[in-house]
């Protein structure tokens, strides 16, 4: 998701990209940790919210993503936000799987 940010003439966009970016990266590592409920913190979960499509409110205009980037951010903020509370049953199992569309959504959008 940083190949959209660097993009990116708006700072503000540039930085809502980047928090994007850095959130699922936490939450798809420490979150989903063994000993995790499940549950991730308010401050996560806004930073994965579908906003990353609009970007930084103050910009104008939207971000320059193109249709397949939009898709892309909108899947990985959906799996990243419910990995946590999906994957407790069999992490072993399921987080494999989950990474794996992660890394098909990024493909088809250039990443």
């Amino acid at each position: 998701m940083s190949w959209s940010a660097a993009r990116q003439d708006d700072r503000g966009h540039r930085q809502v990209l980047q928090l994007f970016a850095g959130a699922v990266r936490q939450v798809m590592g420490r979150a989903i940790l063994p000993t995790s409920d499940g549950e991730i913190g308010t401050e996560l979960r806004y930073c994965l919210d579908a906003y990353v499509v609009l970007g930084a409110t103050d910009a104008g205009s939207a971000p320059d993503l193109s249709r397949a980037e939009q898709l892309a951010l909108l899947a990985v903020g959906a799996i990243a936000t419910t990995a946590p509370s999906t994957i407790l049953n069999d992490p072993g199992r399921d987080l494999p799987v989950l990474c794996s569309v992660i890394e098909s959504a990024l493909a088809s959008a250039g990443a």
